[in-house]
Parts: structure tokens; C-alpha cells; sequence
């Protein structure tokens, strides 16, 4: 898999004259990075201390293999680790995000600018909200931003060529192309929002290609998502994706 491999692109400086005023076109990205996913939970240490996660890791991981033959042997679409799903501390990171988007920014400037562009309040650009397609950055999305889509109705597209640029199998998505993106049995039991309905209600998989192909790389999915993205009538595109994008 070349996924992490392309040829350096040429300087965008060599193209100045390009840049002019008048002859750009200009569309905003706020990338939401998805919370921490069951494959983090078992091979980064994250805010662990480093003891504390390599007398765990074993433990963990044969409780995770436990869970995965499980999934596999009841028949389940699920996976912990192939488009591994938030977990149980990425929920707790999602919540605290929507936490902080349930109400407006008490200061004032670019910050309240940005937190009323999220939320979608009257007077922001228009925006939308879009999702890589894989499990964890839809539901960070979901989850995060269930206030809005409940006042709005806001639909998310799922964009194939937001998926992380990755040659781990959590990068690799579950849900095929065009077909409706299932909750893990992790975020069905949660709490913190209903992720169900979200994704049967408010998740649009019309343009969802499905998985990366053998061909793809990192620099063509952002060129071409780059291309799609100006062909959306919103001002800005909220994203939920990942850190190697």
C-alpha cells in the first residue's frame, strides 16, 4: 500500500501569478479530529503513564481480541479494530465537545466567530457538515454536533476521500459504498447522545464511494476532495476526520 507515498507537488509560490486578487475562489475547513478510537485505546498510550500502559497492554489487548472473536463469531458488521469506533474515553472526549458547543462563546472576535459558525447560529456563514467514512469520525460528528442537527435538521456527508491517509487496518472502512453507516454496539450503548437516529436520520451516504482503492494516496484523496469541496453552495465545510489528513 502507497498510501503514505507520492511525489512532492510542485511549489505553490512557482503559481503566485495564480493567487491574485480576483482570480481565487475561497471556501473555509474547520477539521474536527476524531476522538480517541478502541485501536488507540490498545496501541497508543495516550495520556497513560508509560507504566501504567505496557502492564496494561496485554491485558487489554486479549480483553480486545476476546471482544473481536465474539463480534466475529455472533455474526456482527462490527470490529474494535478494522474502522476501529470511538471508545468508551473517546465518547467522554466527544461529550465534552458538545458540551462546549451547546452554548455561545461568552468572548467576543474570532473566537465567538468560529463557535457560532459550529453551531450554526443565525448570522454565521453557511456551512456544512461532513464526515471522512470511517466509524469514529462520523460519530465524533454525530455526537459532537447533536444540538445543531436537532435545531437545524442538518444532514452529514459521508466524503470517501476524507479517509485517513493510513496503512493500519482501523483505517479501512466498514460500511460499503453507498450503504447506510451502523453505529459499533459501544456508541449504541451510550448515553451521551443517540447515535442511532443520527446515523439512520442525519448521515447522507449518496456520494460514499466506500474504501480507498489499491491505486489511491493520501495527496490524491485531498486533491480531489479539495476540487469537490468547491462545488458545494456553503461557505464553509465542517469537517470530522483524522490527525494524518
Amino acid at each position: 500500500c502507497k498510501d503514505k507515498k507520492w511525489k512532492k507537488p510542485d511549489d505553490p509560490s512557482d503559481f503566485s501569478a495564480a493567487f491574485a486578487p480576483g482570480k481565487t475562489k475561497k471556501k473555509t475547513f474547520v477539521f474536527v479530529r476524531h476522538g480517541e478510537s478502541t485501536w488507540n485505546d490498545v496501541f497508543n498510550k495516550g495520556q497513560r503513564p508509560l507504566g501504567t500502559f505496557v502492564l496494561g497492554y496485554l491485558p487489554t489487548m486479549a480483553k480486545s481480541l476476546a471482544h473481536e472473536a465474539y463480534l466475529f463469531f455472533v455474526g456482527a458488521p462490527d470490529s474494535l479494530f478494522y474502522d476501529s469506533p470511538l471508545s468508551i474515553e473517546g465518547m467522554e472526549q466527544v461529550a465534552r465537545l458538545k458540551k462546549f458547543l451547546s452554548v455561545p462563546a461568552a468572548a467576543g472576535g474570532r473566537e465567538a466567530e468560529l463557535v457560532a459558525l459550529l453551531r450554526g447560529d443565525e448570522g454565521a456563514p453557511s456551512s456544512v457538515l461532513m464526515s471522512s467514512n470511517l466509524r469514529r469520525a462520523i460519530s465524533t460528528v454525530a455526537c459532537a454536533f447533536s444540538d445543531r442537527i436537532a435545531r437545524r435538521g442538518d444532514k452529514m456527508i459521508i466524503h470517501h476521500d476524507l479517509q485517513e491517509i493510513s496503512r493500519n487496518i482501523d483505517a479501512l472502512s466498514i460500511t460499503p459504498p453507498r450503504l447506510p453507516a451502523v453505529a459499533s454496539y459501544l456508541e449504541v450503548a451510550s448515553d451521551i447522545c443517540n447515535f442511532v437516529e443520527i446515523y439512520e436520520k442525519h448521515v447522507d451516504v449518496s456520494i460514499n464511494a466506500g474504501n480507498k482503492s489499491m491505486d489511491s494516496n493520501g495527496l490524491k484523496r485531498m486533491s480531489a476532495f479539495n476540487d469537490y469541496a468547491f462545488t458545494v453552495e456553503e461557505e464553509a465545510l465542517i469537517i470530522g476526520g483524522h490527525s494524518l489528513w
